[in-house]
């Protein structure tokens, strides 16, 4: 059976050719979770193709084939012999992105199968060429169907009304129609013979009603064709013969063939889900009973009991797995069920190599894995006492069994396992990423306790096992136990500045690493972790420690800075009681009152308070775009924004039109490709000239390089038409005047005790003696940016600039 799937929403190589196992799982999304491939996850995959897949968890069928990136669509398998031999018996698959029909030729690889790409059609002449399906003809050409478009995906077809159809044969070879004529017995033999699918259809249904009369002639097939997929072509009609399937499934389990031998297995499974479950009498194999009588079991048991014992084909041992999938007959053999009986035997011959045979293991394991799990150890112990292994955890092929199981005994195996001195810190994500698959228990809590708490030895692996096994274990109170506190602050000394310090700093309610938590979020108050880190302890309630940051001078004041900026990028309702008293203190720092307005006017009541104090001019003019920029997004009701209309009129575009609010602006969506030209451009928006882009531009204002992952849309429409509302840290403007009346003005870029230097709006700098100062240099209120940039240039092309800068995301 064959799958194709794309994961390939972002662009990167995500499109794979699978064989499948019935029952698997093929990694699209995390199994559990539903996450998709972009979620971070213990273990992950390095290769972001690999990534797409979830190829490093367990319970992940591995893939067949990487293909890249494209837009897979009709897949078959070549069973004709017209074309040459590489394609014969091998996938053909239309990927309509790269313009290409493929053959993939396979090679048994243990109990799957590796591949390799071999193109069969190519569009590098006709870039319209879009490969939509192919099929077999009955006489054993491919037809290619070709939807004719110059692109894919977006639903823009570039022609309707076109479309081709491609025959693929030899040269020499006109097309020509077999007669197909299922009235007989050799004429439908021959019609199951043919490559198409449709023919065989008709062969199946014809010789199916035959019945009796056709089976000598079937059953000939089925012993001396030359070919095995037509002689499992008639095991298929003749198994379904009335009271003639366990006769063809015997025979078929002894065929030195083993993809025969897998053919039956899978009859088998099907005669087992009649109305009337087919039993079978199996003296010569099946287990004996107490009394030494044989027992009566269905089909599919006696089947894999004898087939289990297949050492020349793990493609046998990998069907009977599969057939073992919820097979529950009641046999007992001893004390335990024959069915784990019977995985525990296929699961001792695990190399500890195979990924497919392992995930073959996991679907037959189904739903019984306590008992399979417990079978499985019970083998295990007589190997250790009869000293044929003697360290069995340190074995690879116990340790993929633990790893993919899902028993309740699991935790306890993997805590040994991680453990293990033989297990180095760089395998241990991978066992410890099996947690995530095991059910909620208390079995699973007290692993992840003796991993979180008792781990001991090599410092790297304690520190990376502790912070995992934390991260998912339910928040408690560790103070009440000295070595668990002292094991967890080890843990967040080695996990400084990392999103897991905070998530265990929150779980676990450890109150003295909110100043660490505080110093984090003033450190990076515009970049995630830091917004991260005070949304923490708004959440812990620690607003004592917030209130005495906003009033502090440490630092001249920059903290206090950093402190309402945070709070205020933070978006949370509960920052506004916070910042509310900045905003009324008309002796804070003007840059820190900034702040504080733009973060209390998020909620109705701040903004409501803000508008009071704005109409009772308790604010200087310098204040107004940050008023402005604040009030005019702010959630009040239709009154309230009529007077913050009258009070801060919306500044004028291009038209000299009034700009709509920035929340109106915010939902353009633009060009990002003509933005990226408007912001370098010489003679308009000129961005480039103050900004800094992927090592292009000048050094004056903040870099931009990755602004799409600081900024919302909004925020940077409110930079662009306010760019005093809230101006960074360090990039402040300041005056300096000379003695000879000389003014310059720029940001600070440095301050001794004889000179102070300044790059103005053209990046030049310059150092100024203190000596030749007419005054100390005096910081402004307003940016240096200039505020009349929607004047230049038209809202569509802002709107471009802005869709230009969401693209700089971070690396």
């Amino acid at each position: 059976t064959l799958w194709q799937s794309d994961n390939d929403d972002d662009g990167n190589k995500g499109v794979r050719i699978n064989f499948v196992m019935e029952f698997g799982n093929y990694g699209y999304k995390d199994e559990l979770t539903r996450a998709g491939w972009q979620s971070p996850r213990t273990n992950m995959e390095t290769e972001i193709p690999l990534r797409h897949w979830h190829l490093n968890d367990p319970g992940v069928v591995p893939n067949l084939l990487q293909t890249g990136a494209g837009s897979p669509t009709g897949i078959i398998v070549y069973e004709g012999d017209l074309l040459g031999e590489n394609f014969r018996n091998q996938v053909i698959h239309c990927d309509a992105g790269p313009n290409v029909v493929r053959a993939y030729p396979v090679k048994k690889s243990g109990a799957g199968y590796t591949a390799e790409t071999v193109n069969v059609l190519s569009g590098a002449r006709d870039n319209w060429f879009r490969p939509s399906d192919v099929s077999v003809a009955p006489d054993g050409s491919l037809i290619v169907a070709d939807w004719y478009d110059p692109g894919v995906g977006g639903h823009r077809m570039g022609d309707a009304d076109k479309g081709r159809l491609f025959r693929v044969a030899p040269p020499k070879t006109p097309y020509k129609f077999p007669k197909v004529d299922v009235s007989t017995v050799e004429g439908a033999i021959a019609a199951l013979k043919s490559p198409n699918e449709a023919t065989r259809y008709l062969a199946w249904t014809a010789l199916h009603e035959m019945g009796e009369k056709a089976e000598p002639a079937l059953a000939k097939v089925f012993e001396s064709d030359a070919n095995p997929r037509v002689r499992a072509r008639a095991l298929g009609v003749l198994g379904k013969f009335k009271d003639k399937g366990e006769l063809y499934v015997r025979k078929a389990v002894r065929d030195p063939n083993p993809d025969i031998r897998v053919a039956a297995i899978r009859l088998a499974r099907q005669l087992d889900t009649n109305a009337k479950p087919l039993e079978a009498k199996v003296a010569d194999y099946a287990p004996k009973g107490p009394a030494g009588e044989s027992g009566t079991v269905r089909l599919r048991l006696a089947i894999i009991y004898l087939l289990a014992k297949d050492h020349d084909a793990l493609e046998v041992r990998r069907e009977c797995l599969i057939a073992l999938r919820d097979l529950k007959t009641g046999v007992k053999d001893g004390a335990r069920d024959v069915e784990s009986m019977m995985w525990a035997k296929l699961a001792s011959t695990h190399d500890g190599k195979d990924r497919w045979y392992l995930e073959a293991l996991g679907i037959g394991a189904g739903n019984n894995w306590d008992a399979c799990l417990d079978a499985f150890l019970a083998q295990v112990a007589k190997f250790q006492r009869a000293k044929e292994w003697d360290r069995i955890p340190q074995l690879q092929f116990f340790r993929d069994i633990v790893w993919r199981s899902r028993g309740k005994k699991t935790p306890e195996l993997l805590v040994q396992i991680i453990a293990d001195p033989e297990t180095k810190a760089a395998d241990a994500p991978h066992y410890l990423r099996a947690f995530d698959f095991l059910p909620a228990s208390q079995a699973k809590d007290d692993a992840l306790v003796q991993l979180a708490f008792g781990s001991s030895g090599d410092e790297q692996k304690v520190a990376l096992v502790s912070a995992e096994a934390l991260n998912r274990l339910k928040g408690f109170d560790v103070s009440k136990n000295a070595a668990q506190k002292a094991a967890l602050n080890r843990v967040l000394d080695s996990l400084k500045g990392q999103p897991q310090f905070l998530t265990l700093v929150e779980k676990f309610n450890v109150t003295d690493r909110y100043p660490d938590l505080l110093a984090l979020a003033q450190t990076k108050p515009d970049d995630q972790i830091g917004i991260d880190a005070i949304r923490v302890l708004l959440t812990k309630q620690a607003r004592d420690m917030l209130a005495v940051a906003l009033a502090s001078d440490k630092d001249q004041g920059r903290a206090a800075l950093a402190t309402a900026t945070v709070l205020s990028n933070s978006g949370d309702g509960t920052a506004s009681p916070l910042l509310l008293p900045v905003v009324k203190n008309d002796k804070a720092p003007a840059d820190i009152r900034r702040q504080a307005i733009k973060g209390a006017a998020r909620t109705k009541p701040g903004a409501t308070e803000i508008l009071k104090l704005a109409e009772a001019k308790a604010f200087d003019e310098t204040f107004a775009p940050a008023l402005a920029a604040a009030l005019s997004s702010a959630p009040l009701d239709a009154a309230q924004q009529k007077i913050v209309a009258t009070l801060f009129p919306a500044p004028a575009g291009k038209d000299a039109k009034p700009l709509p609010p920035l929340t109106e602006l915010a939902k353009l969506k633009g060009n990002a490709g003509n933005g990226a030209k408007l912001f370098s451009a010489a003679t308009t928006a000129k961005c480039n000239n103050c900004h800094i882009v992927n090592n292009q531009g000048k050094d004056v204002g903040p870099n931009l390089s990755e602004i799409g992952t600081k900024l919302s849309r909004q925020a940077m429409w409110e930079s662009i038409i306010y760019p005093s509302a809230g101006i960074s840290h360090n990039y402040e403007t300041y005056t300096a005047e000379s003695k000879d009346g000389t003014v310059f003005t720029g940001l600070l870029i440095s301050e001794t005790a004889d000179a102070v230097t300044l790059r103005n709006q053209e990046a030049i700098t310059k150092t100024i003696a203190k000596k030749d100062l007419e005054q100390p240099v005096v910081k402004q209120k307003i940016s240096l940016m200039p505020a009349d940039l929607a004047k230049v240039i038209s809202i569509e092309e802002l709107a471009d600039i802005v869709e230009f800068m969401t693209t700089l995301k971070k690396k």
